[in-house]
């Protein structure tokens, strides 16, 4: 009745695949958000197709005992002068395929359509046995009707010989259910991810095999950086170098860093995760290298937990302790904003660790989220208004504006704020070839310029930075506990 067509997809898939619809795209939300379904429109905003991901499908064709059958038609048709590859006009040829018959057509034709040569017999019949002026005109049924005339002739087409060229294909092509159903009907599905589990042969287990086994497994620390890239990752830090990390909340694995800088989990808690989760952990897999992680094994293995503390849990911990330090002495804290926990965590880690690029791109996240966010009309209003009309007329940007306000609380605000500038200078490494005068900058955070340790300097940058703040806070809250 001339409203606009609506496409709905079919309840059971949306919710026998657990699908999230977000405008015209559902996705899967237990498998890193991936795109399931997807509605197309044409220009005028109307449905054109709705696309599904094979995958998906057969599993829902599996749980269902069932297969689709996709019928399709397809119609060709070219007029020309004439076909010189297609010598013989006037034929129909036709053969099959594995999935349908196609059927070539060529023929010869008038200008305007209609068949070379063709004549039409045209028959006219009519009836004047309507008086239009009568005051109420009838119309007599054809077999009472007396007065009818009639008339034929015959008409040939003219025109210009042209050709036409047409091409007729019908499919039929089966869509087979999967083999089975891990998504809808929970079937257990043997995973072919594979993991290094022994270095002189290079040994992989997968599946039922890798959930039996009882050891550890070795990935390079960029494991962590890819996790984290997923939209939903997530770090947790339990001691300096154990922790929790995944693609989800819902898939994490307790996770060590050992001598060697190597990212050390369990290989049957690895098995315990979907197959999406263990492709994202085995493009990093390596072979055993360098042994357990110390700390992964007082608290996997002995029970008991190494009393450290990673600078990433102390730096987040200082920043609000001295914010709240800030809002208790002045009615106002410090940091125009600090990010939440979650996303703190997946921003400012040691594994920015590929190259010093990367430990670059680890300043530039640091100096966003401390050197930045520091409220210069704060300090300059209620926290050092001593120094604001100083500070104003040297037009002092945040670090030296905080190594001033420490001076004035009788500090070394140069060296506290030391680690600062160091962290401004190497964030412009990641746009900037990583050159001598970069490095200089390394030792500002008390790391050897020749340094190639990576992993190593994004945990002392963090460390420095720790301290840095830790020192801000005591000097304004000496009975408040900052950690080093």
């Amino acid at each position: 009745s001339g409203e606009t067509d609506i496409w709905a997809l079919l309840q059971e898939i949306e919710i026998g695949l657990r699908l999230l619809r977000t405008g015209d795209e559902w996705t899967c939300p237990r498998e890193n958000d991936i795109l399931v379904v997807k509605l197309t429109r044409r220009p005028d905003g109307s449905p054109g197709e709705l696309l599904i991901r094979a995958e998906h499908l057969r599993d829902y064709l599996c749980a269902r005992k069932s297969a689709l059958l996709i019928c399709a038609f397809y119609l060709r048709e070219a007029v020309e002068e004439k076909f010189a590859e297609v010598p013989i006009e006037g034929e129909r040829a036709e053969s099959m395929f594995s999935t349908g018959k196609r059927e070539i057509v060529h023929v010869p034709i008038h200008e305007g359509g209609m068949p070379f040569g063709m004549e039409t017999a045209v028959i006219r019949t009519w009836r004047e046995s309507v008086e239009p002026k009568d005051d109420v005109p009838i119309m007599p049924p054809v077999t009472e009707d007396s007065r009818v005339g009639t008339e034929s002739y015959t008409v040939r087409d003219k025109g210009r010989k042209l050709h036409r060229l047409a091409l007729r294909v019908w499919t039929k092509h089966w869509v087979e259910p999967a083999a089975a159903s891990p998504r809808i009907r929970r079937d257990k599905v043997e995973s072919h991810v594979h993991f290094y589990v022994e270095n002189q042969e290079q040994k992989t287990l997968a599946g039922s095999l890798l959930a039996a086994y009882r050891g550890w497994l070795w990935f390079k620390p960029s494991v962590i950086a890819r996790l984290l890239g997923s939209k939903k990752g997530v770090l947790r830090w339990y001691t300096e170098q154990t922790g929790e990390v995944g693609p989800a909340p819902d898939q994490t694995l307790h996770f060590g860093v050992n001598s060697c800088g190597l990212i050390n989990v369990l290989g049957y808690k690895m098995a315990d995760l979907p197959e999406w989760a263990q492709r994202i952990w085995a493009t990093d897999n390596v072979g055993p290298d360098g042994g357990l992680s110390e700390e992964l094994h007082m608290s996997q293995n002995l029970a008991k937990p190494a009393r450290t503390m990673a600078p990433e849990a102390m730096l987040w911990h200082n920043l609000n302790l001295l914010q709240e330090a800030c809002v208790a002495r002045f009615g106002q804290g410090l940091f125009l904003k600090l990010p939440t926990e979650i996303e703190f965590f997946r921003r400012v880690h040691r594994f920015h660790a590929e190259s010093l690029v990367s430990v670059c791109e680890l300043c530039k996240e640091l100096h966003r989220t401390v050197a930045e966010q520091v409220d210069l009309g704060a300090i300059n209003a209620k926290f050092d208004s001593a120094n604001s009309v100083e500070a104003n007329k040297q037009k002092l940007r945040q670090i030296k504006r905080v190594a001033l306000w420490m001076d004035a609380l009788g500090k070394d605000g140069r060296a506290i704020t030391r680690a600062w500038a160091g962290v401004a200078e190497l964030r412009q490494g990641d746009a900037h070839e990583a050159g001598s005068s970069l490095k200089d900058s390394l030792t500002l955070l008390d790391i050897p310029a020749d340094s190639v340790d990576y992993l190593f300097m994004g945990f002392s940058i963090i460390r420095s930075i720790t301290n840095s703040i830790a020192m801000i806070g005591r000097t304004l809250a000496p009975q408040k506990t900052a950690t080093y």
